[in-house]
């Protein structure tokens, strides 16, 4: 039974596509919370409205919510690859994932906070 050869590990590529999935980690976390914890915030308030006004922008944001929550990432992501080469610059790489990194977990942290759950 053959081994596991370590050896064989350049280890310097090991580094940097560590420090490259740090760097998603950290700016998709940090981007979501800014988008998403106001979100839903706005959503779990507006939820309770009684303004007819409110009531439909709510409608239609918690619509948004549940369609991009429903995405599978890929197709998500394929389907940003024009919004990402417009904010990023590049729609490959560690800053063409960002954008659809946030938009699909903004999504899920706005629900949750919507929801009122932890």
């Amino acid at each position: 039974m053959a081994g596991l050869n370590f050896n064989d590990i350049n280890w310097e590529e090991m580094l940097d596509a560590s420090v490259a999935t740090l760097k998603m980690l950290a700016y998709s976390g940090i981007f979501t919370i800014i988008l998403g914890l106001p979100l839903g915030i706005v959503l779990y308030l507006w939820g309770k409205s009684k303004n007819s006004f409110i009531r439909a922008v709510y409608s239609v944001l918690s619509l948004l919510v549940n369609i991009l929550r429903s995405v599978p990432f890929l197709i998500l992501m394929v389907a940003l690859i024009p919004l990402s080469k417009t904010i990023m610059g590049t729609s490959i790489g560690v800053l063409g994932t960002i954008p659809a990194l946030v938009i699909g977990a903004a999504s899920v942290f706005c629900q949750t906070g919507r929801d009122g759950t932890p």
